[in-house]
């Protein structure tokens, strides 16, 4: 614009000279007055950042365990599993209200998983057996026969008196000899009762194994502040508040008797 006024200038002032040659005029130059526009301020993009929570589904795991109470071959759910809640926070930015950048800043376990316990039996079918054994005859003794009673002994006559010059006293007779009392019959020996048959013997019952899907034990070896060495098997009252650390010396197994045999208790509940 500057240059074009200033060609208009000088156009015109050449224009006056060539007209005006008899009387010369000073020229004076004209500066035009230009004005200058003053340019809008820039605006500024609006930055905003805002943390979101999102909730995700933590997945129940699924372990099996051996139950020598339940028949071999059968299952049975001993406790439900339920699926936990995992909380993440991200930031998210925006710029004019559109989203620029997502960031996660932050993620907690809200509700913990609780795993799916199944029972598997392993308990053999008991067979029972029974050992039968003939009663033995018994041959009852023969009784004694009662003795045969003695006859009385026959009384004598007297005898008759002559007949004295003197009078003699007649002789006494004897006394009738008492008949012996029949001997008592023997009681007859009693019979043998016959001989019970035995119960069968009971099979020992297997141990308990408590292990998860990857062959791992599931009994919990604690040692607790006054050094002393206590296990919890699942479904016990503390087996679930129970953390172990290894790098204390605690330890995982897979049945009581492996614990008991590393130097454990059993928890009282």
């Amino acid at each position: 614009m500057k240059k074009i006024l200033m060609v208009m200038v000088c156009v015109m002032v050449l224009i006056g000279c060539s007209e005006t040659e008899e009387e010369p005029t000073s020229i004076v130059p004209v500066v035009p007055q230009v004005e200058t526009l003053e340019s809008e301020p820039e605006q500024q993009p609006i930055i905003s950042k805002e943390k979101v929570k999102e909730t995700e589904v933590i997945p129940f795991e699924e372990t099996s365990m051996n139950d020598e109470t339940i028949e071999k071959g059968k299952t049975v759910v001993d406790q439900e599993g339920v699926e936990g809640e995992l909380t993440k926070t991200y930031e998210i930015t925006t710029v004019d209200g559109v989203q620029t950048n997502r960031e996660l800043v932050g993620e907690s376990i809200t509700k913990a998983s609780i795993a799916k316990v199944i029972l598997v039996g392993t308990k053999e079918p008991e067979v029972a057996v029974t050992v039968k054994e003939e009663p033995k005859k018994s041959t009852p003794s023969q009784t004694t026969k009662p003795a045969s009673t003695t006859k009385p002994a026959e009384t004598t006559k007297p005898t008759t008196s002559t007949k004295p010059v003197e009078t003699t006293k007649p002789p006494t007779t004897t006394k009738p000899v008492e008949t012996a009392k029949p001997a008592e019959t023997t009681k007859p020996v009693e019979t043998t009762k016959p001989v019970e048959t035995s119960k069968p013997v009971d099979t020992p019952k297997p141990a308990v194994t408590y292990t998860d899907s990857n062959g791992r034990g599931l009994i919990k070896g604690n040692i607790s502040s006054s050094k002393e060495k206590i296990y919890h098997v699942p479904g016990g009252a503390s087996y679930d508040r129970t953390i172990i650390d290894e790098s204390k010396g605690e330890r995982w197994f897979h049945t009581e008797a492996e614990a008991q045999a590393a130097g454990w208790r059993k928890a009282k509940r």
